[in-house]
């Protein structure tokens, strides 16, 4: 994994493997772990951090800026 993530973001694992179809065509069957900044929290800690630090109007301001 990069440090700032690659094309799936931070990704701990993938896996998969390929089959091919009765008329055989080939295709991939694969899992992604994406890893998430919060995902050694429970949601109820994840809840607070919104409501103590998520600003609405900084995200707007983000969004509509030109």
């Amino acid at each position: 994994m990069l440090p700032c993530g690659g094309v799936c973001g931070g990704v701990m694992a993938l896996g998969g493997s390929n089959e091919h179809q009765g008329i055989g065509t080939p295709h991939l069957h694969a899992d992604i772990h994406v890893v998430c900044v919060h995902q050694y929290r429970t949601l109820h800690e994840i809840a607070d951090l919104i409501a103590k630090e998520f600003d609405g109007k900084a995200l707007l301001e983000y969004y509509t800026d030109e």
